[in-house]
């Protein structure tokens, strides 16, 4: 299967490239990063030659010729954000290439916001592309979803069997006081949300097979598992959740539930 790197070089090798993309896949597969490395070599005269005006204002998060929106405040892009894109589409590149807009989660934009880009994308400017990013197909108008092409990203099984491995020592070392919640939450925030939570639940029901095996309390570990299941549920339901922020409070609430077994 060709990767999503491959089928972005061909198409602008090819010089068919889109005016919009969507990005779509698990958390942790490496979109938002794909997205900037794509952007740098398509503003590079040289592709991402890494030594010209272009690459180093890229580098330094000043390129003139790119805007990347995600939320300011709270978890919502807002219209004013949105504004700001159809400004920057109407003005002249300033390098002379192309105008990206990288807008990361696509899920978060408000029905203002959402409708405010239809315009821009129902009258797209030459030379301008816009890269949407989501874990999943965004609630977003049909209008807009079917103006952009999707890139589907593939998480790896390979990948997800190191990540297990790390999950496991890093809940360890947690309980053994090596590592601290918010460290850990800061190493696996990116992590795909519903394999995170799979390990979690994984871990604890292997605990309460052993208490049950030693005729032990289960109340903590039981009160830990719906606490799982709750952040499960929200998260399925399209609540958008901070990833980083609920990883911290199921790691700290760890950290109280093994000194109550």
């Amino acid at each position: 299967m060709i990767s999503p790197w491959e089928q972005l070089i061909q198409r602008a090798h090819e010089d068919r490239l889109p005016h919009a993309l969507l990005f779509v896949g698990e958390r942790g597969v490496g979109k938002k990063q794909l997205a900037l490395d794509f952007s740098k070599r398509l503003l590079c005269s040289n592709k991402a030659c890494g030594h010209c005006q272009s690459c180093y204002l890229f580098d330094a998060q000043t390129h003139p010729d790119l805007i990347r929106i995600e939320p300011e405040s709270g978890q919502t892009i807002k219209i004013d954000q949105i504004r700001e894109v159809i400004a920057f589409v109407s003005q002249t590149p300033s390098l002379g290439g192309y105008r990206i807009i990288i807008i990361d989660p696509a899920r978060a934009m408000n029905i203002n916001a959402a409708n405010a880009l239809l315009k821009t994308l129902e009258e797209p400017t030459p030379n301008t592309l816009l890269i949407l990013i989501s874990d999943s197909i965004p609630r977003l108008p049909a209008t807009i979803l079917s103006r952009c092409q999707k890139i589907i990203f593939q998480q790896s099984v390979a990948e997800d069997e190191p990540f297990k491995q790390d999950f496991y020592n890093g809940l360890r070392d947690l309980t053994d006081r090596k590592i601290d919640p918010l460290t850990l939450a800061e190493r696996w925030h990116e992590k795909n949300s519903e394999l995170l939570l799979k390990l979690f639940f994984s871990w604890v029901l292997d605990l309460l097979r052993l208490r049950v095996s030693q005729k032990l309390s289960l109340e903590p570990l039981l009160s830990y598992s719906d606490h799982i299941q709750k952040t499960n549920r929200f998260i399925q339901t399209g609540f958008n959740l901070n990833q980083r922020l609920w990883l911290e409070e199921l790691l700290i609430k760890w950290v109280v539930t093994y000194a109550a077994c």
